[in-house]
Order: structure tokens, then sequence, then C-alpha cells
């Protein structure tokens, strides 16, 4: 895997958890090309600073040639150290990371795709979001937080045609009806789920009960 280095443009602090950091290549040069989905892995110092850590942190901005690429961090006290390291960056530092993978592309098709997203996985939800919107293609986003305040991008993501924000407390029994967000659908819609191991679990328990397709032929 190649390894290059990245400029911390920008620092900005979205939520009292989530930082977001605006990275950029060397001398103005473009990134390795990247599909909505794809993640950079970070290689982190340990906190005796002797050690090296990696870390995967999704890209949140589609590819363009400008250079530039933006990933968001929660903080995570109680973790390995990655996410601590992440938030000490200030701009002018210089981070190490690999080209990017992606194990979680958005696949062209004809119908409107399903985002859903919960905690911190928004950030490859709203990449795809992003890319959507750039082709002029209609997609639905749903978008479940604890509370506004913690909702990192709420107020971009509200302002998306066909995107919503949840607020749930941290019962998920006050959040989204997801029989309702899922429902009845075209065959071929796709769905992209991410956030917290339950939430996943629950939209994708919902996902595969059967349900009531529209067959558009007959419509």
């Amino acid at each position: 895997m190649s390894i290059f280095d990245l400029c911390v443009q920008h620092v900005e602090t979205l939520t009292p958890c989530i930082k977001r950091f605006i990275l950029a290549m060397p001398q103005g040069r473009p990134m390795p090309p990247y599909a909505a989905g794809a993640h950079l892995e970070f290689e982190i110092h340990g906190e005796d600073d002797t050690r090296r850590l990696h870390r995967a942190y999704s890209l949140v901005s589609p590819w363009d040639d400008s250079g530039r690429c933006e990933v968001a961090v929660q903080l995570e006290p109680d973790g390995a150290g990655g996410s601590r390291w992440m938030h000490r960056l200030a701009a002018g530092a210089t981070v190490r990371a690999g080209a990017p993978r992606n194990q979680f592309e958005l696949i062209a098709q004809p119908h409107s795709p399903l985002l859903l997203a919960a905690g911190i996985g928004v950030t490859p939800i709203l990449c795809m979001a992003r890319e959507l919107c750039r082709k002029g293609a209609a997609f639905e986003l749903h978008y479940v937080a604890r509370e506004a305040a913690q909702a990192a991008y709420r107020e971009e993501i509200e302002s998306l045609p066909g995107a919503q924000c949840w607020f749930d407390g941290g019962d998920p029994g006050q959040g989204p009806d997801l029989r309702w967000l899922i429902g009845a659908h075209a065959r071929d819609r796709h769905l992209y789920v991410c956030g917290p191991k339950p939430f996943i679990a629950a939209v994708l328990n919902t996902a595969r009960t059967p349900v009531f397709y529209i067959n558009e032929d007959d419509e």
C-alpha cells in the first residue's frame, strides 16, 4: 500500500466530540482518485509516541482535482488513542496515510438510493449525498443523533433535498420508525447504512423483513 503525506489545512470543531479536518496534498498535487464510501488509513502515533497505529476514517468530501479531502473524527476517550491523537492535530501539521480504499462503494443504479446514518456514521453517507447532489441524482437521507448539538453537519444535511434529521435523546424508541423509513420500495432500490452496530443491525433486520414491492411496470 502506497503511503503519502497530507498537510492539515484546517481544523474545525463540529460538535463537542467531533472535529473536521481539511487535508491537502503537498504542492497542490491531486489526491489519488476515489469514490464515495472510501476511507483513508492514517498512521497514528501511540500514546508513548513510539508505537505506530493505523486507523481508518471515512472521506466526507467526494474526489475532485483540488488536492484536498475531508475527514471528521469522533473523540473516543476510552479508545486505543487514535482519535485522541487526531484531535490534537492543528493546522500546519503533517499526517501520513495510505491510498484511499473503498469497501462501501456507492453503486450507480436507476432508483433513488436510501441513505441511513447514525452518529459518526454520517461521514461516508454524507459523502454519498454530496456526490449524488453533484451529479444531480435523487436520493433520500435520514440521519439519527442523540440531540441537535451532537449532530455533525446537521445544517448542511437539513438543507439537502430529500434529507431529514432525527433526534432520539439516546432512546431508539423515540427515533424514526425504521419500518416506515424502509417501507415499501422499488425492487432495485439500494439501501446504504452506517453508524453504531446496534443501529446497523436494526436497519438490516428491518430491511430483511418481507415487504411489499412496487412493480413500476404495473403503475
